[in-house]
């Protein structure tokens, strides 16, 4: 299974923006994203909602 990537930071969403200036945009090297295959169809997943057993 593929992991999830997930950081914090200190600063404020004001000093990100501001360090994101178009010097550093333009120089900026868009990082590599991987999107999971979708699940494999089930013929089961079509029966709908299983039947309440009270």
């Amino acid at each position: 299974m593929d992991s999830a990537s997930h950081s914090t930071s200190d600063q404020t969403p004001e000093e990100i923006l501001a360090y994101w200036t178009p010097e550093r945009m333009a120089e900026a090297k868009p990082r590599e994203l991987r999107i999971p295959e979708p699940a494999p169809h089930r013929p089961e997943d079509d029966e709908g909602p299983a039947p309440d057993p009270s």
